[in-house]
C-alpha cells in the first residue's frame, strides 16, 4: 500500500512538473509557426482520456479543419479543456464540436453536463492553481489546465471563454486560429 501511494505521488508531481514546463516554453520560447488537423488532435486526446461510466463522448469535428498551432500544443490545448470536462462530470455526456467561424478562426465548444462552476470561481477560472472546492472534492489536479490553455491561444491569436452553472455543466469555447 505504501508502495502504491508513493507511485501515485511520484505520478503527481511527474504531471505537475510536465504542466509547469509547458507554461515556461510558452513564457520564453517563440513556438514556431505550423499547423495540425483539429479531428485528429481531438481523436488523440479523447483516446487517452477516461470519463467516468455513463459519461459520453459525443463529437462532431469536420475533418478539414486545420488551425495554426503546432501538433504538441494542439494536443496540450484540447487535452486540457476535455480532461477537465470529464473529470467534473460524473453522468450525461461531453459534446465536442467544432466549425470555421471566420476565414481566419474556427470555434471548438467543449460542452459538459458536470457539476459547473460558481460565479466567483468563474472569475477565478484561468488563475494558476486555482480550483473549486467541489472540484477539489470530486478529482485530483493541478489547477493548471485552464492558465495552460489561455496562454497557448493567446500566444497564438486566439481566445478562450467560459460559460458555467452549478449543476448544470460548463462550456468552454476556444477561437482558434486557422491556416
Amino acid at each position: 500500500a505504501a508502495l502504491e501511494n508513493a507511485r501515485g505521488s511520484v505520478e503527481r508531481l511527474r504531471s505537475l512538473v510536465e504542466r509547469l514546463l509547458v507554461l515556461a516554453r510558452m513564457e520564453t520560447v517563440e513556438q514556431p509557426t505550423s499547423s495540425s488537423v483539429l479531428a485528429q488532435a481531438i481523436a488523440r486526446v479523447v483516446g487517452h482520456v477516461a470519463p467516468r461510466r455513463g459519461v459520453a463522448f459525443d463529437i462532431s469535428v469536420p475533418e478539414d479543419l486545420r488551425v495554426a498551432l503546432p501538433a504538441d500544443l494542439t494536443d496540450v490545448l484540447i487535452r486540457d479543456i476535455v480532461a477537465n470536462a470529464a473529470a467534473y462530470t460524473e453522468q450525461g455526456s461531453i459534446r465536442i464540436r467544432a466549425r470555421r467561424s471566420a476565414a481566419t478562426r474556427i470555434e471548438l465548444v467543449v460542452s459538459d453536463t458536470g457539476i459547473g462552476m460558481t460565479t466567483d470561481e468563474l472569475g477565478h477560472a484561468f488563475d494558476r492553481f486555482f480550483r473549486g472546492s467541489r472540484a477539489r472534492a470530486l478529482a485530483g489536479g493541478s489547477g493548471l489546465g485552464l492558465a495552460i490553455a489561455r496562454r497557448i491561444l493567446e500566444s497564438h491569436d486566439g481566445s478562450i471563454a467560459i460559460e458555467s452553472a452549478v449543476d448544470r455543466g460548463t462550456t468552454v469555447t476556444l477561437r482558434l486560429p486557422t491556416t
